[in-house]
């Protein structure tokens, strides 16, 4: 190298780092490599001192800090340009491209080099979201390289024009700097020019993901992520084992998390426990268990614990004050909420648009629309959240007619707010201007067509709901789950099965656990014994055996189906039984008879720490029914009182009548019904009718129908029950009296249904029916068991049935 080059490259190194911001807030390794590019000229490369090649080759493989020998001599800039000489083999490429002038062509980059630097990181991130996460970033190592390369040669070219570049050339390194500089944007904060500016952002966005992570924290992602991957309380306590060997039980990072995976888990007092173990928690702290309060719906803790938060000195974000406010509005604590406003507008957050849109929603919860849209006015920024926030705050307070001009008011309307609108329309019952909006609506998607599905069938519309389904243009299970329950709601159980079985037939969507409990109830209320039973064989094959909904209903099946025994199977097979499983086989064993079986569950229920509700003890009070266990029954009705403190419904005192009333206490009965702190219902002295009738008590029977003919004047069926007694009892005058009677009713008894299941079918008839396509060949089928039964010596029966 001549000497005037060599004075060029040492006026190269030393003009330039001026321009590098050498502090705390850049990254000095890759400042040495701008350095070292820098001092490059015409191919050849010159070799500065000892001190700066030692800086070099360390920053090729470790981190740096600012306080290390090589970055302090760095800083000096003591750094001389003797003889030139090649450099290491490292730098190979990059020789190879300042000779030829451009980058090796290589399969990847081939199409990068012509692109500009704007062009490649659109490319790059076209391609990030295209690819998984492992081939992205081996392709952004090679986007770099290549704007290296493109970079170093525009700087080349800038260096040999004139001295009136100078301002272009700092342009340039600028950007150079902007596509190295690594960190987050808390530490590294860089003087971006307007004419880069733009381009920045893009480079940030990628260069976290290539930055070198530090040992300790690798080790704090490995913990958060086994943290967020804990699905039982043993795995959360082994990881939490080694975060405390580790040390990091405190830490910033992994506390969080810890917190989170014992709220996932439904630990909160494990949760609280390693909160309470931080000396100093910081906001980060308190949102992690604020949060998990109030996802388990502790909603009245967190107002404690934010109390407690205030009084430490601990300065709440953006992200504690939506959940203080949502905790305040579903307990209805208003008056507290209104405290956490005025903490919110003296701490700066009122203008925050996530703060905002809480504020409406606890105030609207409350039934508070006039504040809740001061909060919506106080707001700058209103994106469509809080547009769609304040429309269903006022359908929440019954104010339609304010929603609509809202909805009208607002500059933008994404699905969710006509949605919204929408059904509130639907939740008052005006089907039509529901319908109406929704013809006008633009860009309806599935939800849409669901949310108007619903509406009929929850109007009891089940014609405009079959048409809506149809015309539908794409169904998905919450499509199919509505037509199913709309007909389970209309009692067309029936239909219910005709549906599922034209679902699984066309097999476009698959029954979820919503479906399978719809349809199981269905075949409960009508016998279908043999469906619920493809229906459990289904659930078992399709990860459905352990859901507790979906147990629960096939208990309920089986047991009003008559076949306890697999209802008990299926009980002691339920892992996680919960209330509604005690419930449902102690009900299905008093029902059939099984009153001791049923005791003895509810003991068992008891032993396993589950507390019993008014629905378990209507179930024990029927098992002591059917056992005539008077005296048992009274003690139950009575710890039912004293010990859980529940409040007697109508239905417990309708099984304490039926208790006296089958075992022959008609008086005592009678009584018992005048001490009720409520008026009888119809129920209860119906009970009454049909134990005179089992006792041929006729006075009281008389009674009980006057009682009834109030409650119940048009019901054929209470004199008919009366009339059965005075036959009873040969009493044939009054049993003509009540029929005149009867018929001056105007109304007739409906005759008795049966329903029968066949070829995977629910038949339903009448007697003497004909309304069956098959009936003339079900009637001759039933003359030859007739003759048939006749040859073996029923005839006098089979002659009563004739007749």
């Amino acid at each position: 190298m001549h000497r005037d080059e060599g004075r060029r490259s040492e006026w190269q190194i030393n003009s330039f780092f001026p321009l590098i911001p050498l502090d705390s807030n850049l990254d000095l390794i890759f400042a040495i490599r701008v350095a070292y590019f820098c001092s490059v000229s015409s191919g050849r490369v010159c070799r500065p001192s000892r001190s700066y090649n030692v800086a070099l080759q360390k920053s090729l493989t470790q981190p740096c800090s600012p306080d290390t020998p090589w970055t302090v001599a760095l800083q000096s800039r003591q750094f001389t340009a003797p003889a030139a000489q090649p450099c290491s083999a490292r730098c190979r490429n990059t020789l190879a491209v300042l000779r030829t002038g451009r980058p090796p062509q290589t399969a990847t980059n081939a199409n990068l080099h012509s692109k500009s630097l704007s062009e490649i990181v659109e490319i790059t991130e076209a391609r990030k979201r295209a690819r998984n996460i492992k081939s992205s970033v081996r392709f952004e190592s090679v986007l770099f390289r290549t704007a290296k390369r493109s970079l170093t040669e525009r700087f080349h070219l800038l260096h040999n024009q004139k001295k009136k570049k100078k301002k272009k050339k700092k342009l340039l390194l600028l950007e150079f700097l902007n596509l190295f500089a690594r960190g987050s944007s808390n530490r590294t904060r860089f003087r971006i020019d307007p004419k880069t500016g733009a381009l920045a952002p893009k480079i940030a966005k990628l260069l976290p993901d290539l930055a070198p992570k530090l040992p300790h924290r690798r080790l704090e992602e490995q913990f958060i992520a086994l943290l967020q991957s804990c699905r039982t309380k043993q795995r959360l306590h082994q990881v939490h084992a080694q975060v405390v060997c580790h040390g990091l039980e405190r830490n910033r990072y992994v506390a969080p998390k810890i917190i989170a995976a014992c709220a996932q888990l439904k630990e909160m007092v494990y949760a609280h426990h390693v909160f309470d173990r931080i000396l100093d928690p910081n906001v980060s702290h308190w949102n992690a268990v604020l949060r998990g309060y109030s996802q388990n719906e502790l909603n009245r803790e967190v107002v404690v614990l934010f109390s407690r938060m205030r009084s430490m000195g601990v300065m709440p974000n953006c992200f504690t004050f939506p959940i203080v406010l949502k905790s305040c509005g579903k307990i209805s604590a208003l008056a507290e909420g209104q405290e956490v406003h005025c903490f919110v507008i003296k701490s700066g957050f009122k203008e925050n648009p996530f703060v905002g849109t809480t504020l409406i929603e606890m105030y609207s919860s409350g039934g508070e629309a006039g504040p809740a849209y001061k909060a919506f006015g106080e707001m700058i920024v209103r994106n469509v959240v809080a547009w769609t926030s304040m429309v269903n705050g006022y359908l929440l307070c019954g104010d339609v007619v304010s929603a609509r001009r809202l909805f009208d008011l607002a500059p933008e309307r994404d699905v969710v707010l006509w949605n919204t609108m929408i059904s509130g329309y639907i939740e008052t019952g005006d089907i039509v201007a529901a319908r109406k909006l929704f013809n006008v609506m633009p860009n309806r998607d599935v939800m849409s067509w669901n949310t108007m599905l619903n509406g009929y069938a929850n109007n009891g519309d089940l014609d405009a709901c079959e048409v809506m389904f149809d015309e539908m243009p794409e169904q998905n299970i919450f499509s199919w789950n509505g037509l199913i329950g709309g007909y389970a709601r209309g009692g067309n159980f029936l239909q219910v099965l005709a549906t599922f079985k034209r679902m699984s037939i066309e097999g476009t969507v698959s029954p979820n656990d919503a479906t399978l409990v719809t349809v199981l109830s269905a075949c409960a209320r009508l016998g279908a014994l043999d469906l619920g039973k493809w229906v459990h064989v289904y659930a078992e094959s399709h990860g459905y055996g352990g859901n507790t909904y979906v147990v629960n209903a096939l208990i309920d099946m089986y047991a009003k189906c008559g076949t306890v025994t697999n209802a008990l199977n299926v009980f002691v097979n339920l892992c996680a039984k919960d209330l509604i499983s005690w419930n449902t086989i102690i009900n299905g064993l008093a029902i059939h008879g099984c009153g001791a079986d049923a005791l003895s569950l509810f003991e068992q229920m008891k032993r396993a720490g589950v507390k019993p509700d008014g629905i378990t003890f209507i179930g024990v009070l029927c098992a002591c029914t059917h056992m005539g266990m008077v005296a048992n029954g009274f003690s139950y009705f009575q710890s039912m009182i004293d010990v859980y403190s529940i409040v007697p419904q109508i239905e417990h005192y309708g099984c304490m009548v039926d208790l006296l009333a089958r075992a022959g206490l008609l008086i005592q009965a009678v009584e018992f019904v005048d001490q009720m702190p409520m008026k009888a219902d119809a129920v209860i002295w119906a009970t009454l009718l049909g134990a005179c009738r089992l006792h041929k008590n006729v006075d009281l029977a008389e009674i009980a129908l006057h009682r009834l003919s109030e409650l119940e004047p048009g019901n054929p069926a209470n004199y008919v029950m009366l009339s059965n007694i005075y036959g009873d009892i040969g009493k044939w005058k009054d049993v003509a009296r009540l029929k005149a009677a009867m018929k001056d009713t105007g109304r007739r008894k409906l005759p008795g249904c049966s329903l029968i299941e066949v070829n995977d079918d629910i038949v339903e008839f009448y007697s003497l029916d004909e309304r069956h396509p098959d009936s003339d060949e079900i009637y001759e089928a039933l003359d030859g068991l007739i003759k048939l039964s006749g040859s073996s010596g029923h005839a006098s029966d089979l002659a009563v049935f004739e007749q």
